[in-house]
This record gives structure tokens, C-alpha cells and sequence, in this order.
């Protein structure tokens, strides 16, 4: 690249304040950062490292008024504003980078897919795991053979919420807004929904694809007070291989990161395991470990170069509308087919001092799940309700 991409970000709170401090503090040679977008700016936790060097606007469509454009447009705001924000960018003549999870449904997915088509831009999803440099590595090695066919994938995240969490804004947990528009947010939707999309991602069959999974099950539950659902264990097929995904919000043990375990012919893979650094490792068979460092890889930082690099025609984005069809297609199916069960009464633990609700010795019952590779109501525990066998 000879210049810096000029570059919007919409969303300077939250998750949008990763990106700008990242553009901001590391100066990423890529990007040229010269406007935000944000109503509340002034609450942003890096408000003092733009306030007085880069113009800020309430509205999207406002900086676009001013006959101005930007060559990429990162979007990190909610996520109920997603597909408004990332039309209007591509209609104000931006590429696109817009924050996890794209949209809450295949119905909007396929709408936004006819509009960067017709733009002819290019937009990318911001699942990390998809830009970091380890997992495209590790992928492009799956695809060769070198690890022989994929057996089993696992993952398993204890990341408990508080009641903070979930009343940090108007949408968390929430499957509509106030004014009606679909969120979906969830545990496997949103926090971790990075673990369930990596795990698609390394069985796609390209660098561009994600698998999709058929004869999937799924058990979802809520502790919370919210409309969805604070647990999720799902199992289902791609291809010859299986996929078990485990998340709770509703534990009481926190795990610094997911457990992650690809079984392979000729290896096991493992993020994660007894380390607080994400370090991925490659257990052959024949004796050998390999140490891939750390699993992110780049994180945000590649995120932002890939698009970058893709709005000047030098290379794809890492991670597409087509690389997240089959999560976006699966989440959909959870969310309209799956009833959610409230963990029984007497197992539901109120803690006023922590003020955050969890289900005591959840994350043990969720450890034997992952281990034996089944579900809760498969192994037969107390609280567990018949599976949904999703039609997708």
C-alpha cells in the first residue's frame, strides 16, 4: 500500500473504542483515521485521544451530507444498527468493516448481501479469529491434509455475567428493541460467538468458508432475567466431523479463555488448555508438539489491515458475508426454533453481594459435556431439558 486508507469510525463506545485506540495509539500504517460518528462521543473511554484532532458527527448519513467520504467505514455501534449503518456507508460510497454479529438473521443477512453487491464494495465481519494469523495458518494447513481428516471440534467458555452486564444499555439480552427491531442477543449470538464462528471457519473448505452443520441439537437455558438465553450446548455435524459448542454466562467460575479442542486424524489441537495466553498447540500423534503462540494472532489489528487492504483492491477481506452465512443461518435456527428453559428454581443461586445470578457447580456439570462430547440431557442432570433437533 503507498497510502493510508481514510477511514470513519461509527461507534467510538463499547467495542468501537478497541478499534480507535488500536488505529490511535498504534498508528496502524493502513489507515488514516479522520472522522467519528457517535451521539455520545464525549462518554467515550478514549475521548481525549481524538477530541481535539478528528471531527466528530452524530449521524452517519451527516458525515456523508457534508459531501465527504471515506474510503472504509469501521462499524462498531449496536447491533440493532448494523444493517442501516453498513447500507448507508455503502451508498456514501465506503468499504465496509462492521463488528460481530453482522446481523441477527439470514432474512436481513440476505438483504445486506444485495446491497454490497450492487455497491460494489467490499464489507468484512469482525470475527478476530478469522484475521488472526495463527488460525488462517492452522486452516490452510487443515485444508491441505497435513493433519488428516477433522474427527471432533470442541469448545467450551465459562465467562459469567453480572447484572451490569446485562443493563449496560437498552439491548443486552434482548431479542427485539423497544421500537421493535430484531437484536437476537445472546451468549452464542455475541460474547462467544467468536468460538463457535472459529470453529466453522477452520472446517470450511476454503480460505473464504465456513462449514455449515447439519443433524444439530441444541439446549439452551437462561438464570438471568432476560429474554434469551445465558447458556447454550449445541452438537451437530459438518461433514464427517462433529462440532460441540459449550458457553455460559451463568456459571460461577470464570475461565480467562476458552477451552478449545480440534481432534484431527494426525493431531489435537488445543487453545487455551491450563494456560491464561491463548497459546494454540499442536499434538501430533507421532510424538511432535508444535507451540503456534498465541491464537489471536493480531486480533483487531488484522482485522483493520485486511479491509484495508481489500478496500485498494489488494487482497479479499478475512472474513466475509459468505465466511459467516452458515453461523448467521445457525443462530437464526436457534433463535426461531429452539424454546429456552429456565434452570429449575432450587438450582438458581441470587448473589445481592456480587449482584449477579448464576447456577452453582453449572461449570463442572458443562466440564463432563465437554469431556464426553454430549449434551446435559444425555448425560441426564436434573436441570436438563430435551434437546431441539434443529431443521436447518
Amino acid at each position: 500500500m503507498t497510502n493510508p486508507v481514510s477511514t470513519i469510525l461509527v461507534g467510538a463506545g463499547g467495542y468501537g473504542a478497541n478499534h480507535g485506540r488500536t488505529m490511535l495509539e498504534n498508528a496502524i500504517p493502513e489507515v488514516h483515521l479522520t472522522a467519528i460518528v457517535d451521539p455520545y462521543a464525549k462518554n467515550s473511554p478514549i475521548y481525549d485521544l481524538f477530541k481535539d484532532t478528528i471531527p466528530v458527527y452524530n449521524q452517519l448519513e451527516d458525515f456523508y451530507a457534508t459531501g465527504q467520504t471515506a474510503q472504509l467505514a469501521i462499524i462498531a455501534s449496536p447491533h440493532h444498527l448494523h444493517y442501516q449503518q453498513c447500507v448507508a456507508a455503502l451508498k456514501g460510497g465506503s468499504h465496509v468493516l462492521c463488528e460481530k454479529p453482522l446481523v441477527p438473521d439470514l432474512k436481513t443477512l440476505n438483504l445486506l448481501d444485495e446491497e454490497v453487491a450492487a455497491s460494489g464494495k467490499t464489507l468484512s465481519v469482525g470475527f478476530q479469529w478469522c484475521s488472526s494469523s495463527v488460525m488462517r495458518g492452522l486452516k490452510s494447513r487443515i485444508i491441505a491434509g497435513e493433519f488428516g481428516k477433522p474427527v471432533f471440534f470442541k469448545n467450551y467458555t465459562s465467562w459469567p455475567r453480572d447484572w451490569k452486564y446485562y443493563n449496560r444499555n437498552s439491548w443486552a439480552g434482548r431479542i427485539k428493541t423497544d421500537d421493535g427491531q430484531l437484536v437476537n442477543d445472546a451468549v452464542a449470538s455475541n460474547a462467544t460467538s467468536h468460538h463457535l464462528q472459529n470453529m466453522l471457519f477452520l472446517l470450511g473448505s476454503t480460505m473464504e468458508d465456513s462449514a455449515s452443520l447439519n443433524d444439530t441439537y441444541v439446549e439452551i437455558y437462561r438464570a438471568n432475567n432476560i429474554e434469551t438465553f445465558d447458556t447454550c450446548v449445541l452438537r451437530g455435524d459438518a461433514g464427517d466431523a462433529k462440532v460441540l459448542y459449550i458457553a455460559s454466562h451463568a456459571t460461577n467460575y470464570n475461565m480467562p479463555n476458552p477451552i478449545m479442542q480440534y481432534e484431527l486424524e494426525k493431531a489435537i489441537i488445543t487453545v487455551g488448555v491450563l494456560d491464561r495466553e491463548g497459546v494454540c498447540i499442536v499434538h501430533h500423534r507421532d510424538g511432535r508438539i508444535e507451540n503456534l503462540g498465541n491464537a489471536m494472532g493480531g486480533g483487531i489489528t488484522n482485522n483493520i489491515i485486511f479491509a484495508a487492504r481489500a478496500a485498494q483492491g489488494e487482497g479479499n477481506v478475512a472474513c466475509s458475508i459468505r465466511t459467516v452465512r452458515p453461523f448467521t443461518a445457525l443462530i437464526d435456527a436457534i433463535f426461531s426454533q429452539a424454546p429456552i428453559h429456565n434452570f429449575l428454581e432450587n438450582h438458581v443461586h441470587i448473589c445481592t453481594a456480587e449482584e449477579r445470578t448464576y447456577i452453582p457447580f453449572l461449570h463442572m456439570d458443562l466440564v463432563k459435556c465437554f469431556n464426553y462430547g454430549m449434551l446435559p440431557s444425555e448425560i441426564g442432570y436434573a436441570w436438563a431439558e430435551p434437546p431441539t433437533h434443529l431443521q436447518l
